[in-house]
């Protein structure tokens, strides 16, 4: 089975074709580089509106794009960009199906990079396919963005808040968990741990992905309430009347539990 052969199964780049493998040795590690070629009857896209386009020019040299590894050999695209006469943008390099943007990282390895930061740390997923830091950080960056546009934050009936150090001198950011039998992620992080932070959680526009918070139900019961008790004076509370009670036990470094009810 030719290299040629595994990569049309793992990927579908359409309009594009797998052409020369070649090897190259540099000081630490052995290199496969795959050149890849439009189709003939192919079409570019543009990259400002993604639709197809006339052709303009082509790049003389190609552009290298980091894959995923193979036998403990680095696997890099060859392209030669094309520019796209768009009848709506003008000018725009052509938009590929392996790389968003200007990434010299192919979709394929920012995944599987952002799975193993979920196994280790970011510095040792550097280390171990030797990448720098900002690699991962990139990837992982990619991964919670494509997150954030595809969750469903419908039928939450519970959350849970607690409050993490990120930086010395007690510098913290409030976080908000989904809590529900079956699903437990992070929803929300806010700057600080004042009561108003939280009150920003509660006030975020309808348009926002955590527009669940609109369903105008008051928090009926929770373990801790320094996150959103605050000042009941100043009118903070993120609900409709003010905190009558506090729980006996606050438990500030615990998470804490607030149900929808």
């Amino acid at each position: 089975m030719q290299l040629k052969t595994i990569l049309n199964q793992v990927t579908d780049y359409k309009s594009f074709v797998f052409g020369k493998v070649t090897w190259r040795e540099n000081s630490d590690r052995l290199e496969l580089e795959v050149v890849i070629e439009p189709r003939a009857n192919g079409q570019a896209i543009c990259s400002g509106c993604e639709k197809p386009a006339s052709g303009y020019d082509r790049a003389k040299a190609p552009r290298r794009f980091e894959f995923v590894p193979m036998w403990g050999m680095m696997v890099y695209f060859l392209y030669r960009m094309r520019r796209v006469q768009c009848v709506r943008c003008g000018v725009k390099v052509e938009r590929v199906p392996w790389a968003n943007g200007k990434s010299s990282m192919t979709k394929e390895y920012q995944w599987f990079l952002a799975g193993w930061a979920r196994r280790m740390s970011w510095m040792d997923v550097s280390e171990m396919f030797h990448v720098s830091w900002s690699r991962v950080y990139e990837s992982v960056k990619q991964a919670v963005s494509w997150g954030l546009g595809h969750r469903n934050l419908d039928g939450i009936e519970a959350i849970g808040v607690d409050e993490v150090l990120w930086k010395r001198g007690h510098q913290y950011q409030t976080v908000v968990y989904q809590l529900d039998t079956g699903c437990k992620r992070l929803l929300w992080i806010g700057k600080d741990r004042a009561s108003k932070t939280l009150l920003h959680f509660n006030h975020l526009p309808a348009e926002d992905d955590a527009a669940f918070v609109h369903d105008q139900r008051p928090i009926r019961n929770a373990q801790d309430l320094f996150h959103f008790a605050g000042n009941e004076q100043d009118g903070d509370t993120p609900h409709d009347g003010p905190v009558r009670e506090r729980t006996e036990s606050n438990r500030l470094h615990f998470q804490n539990c607030l149900v929808f009810k």
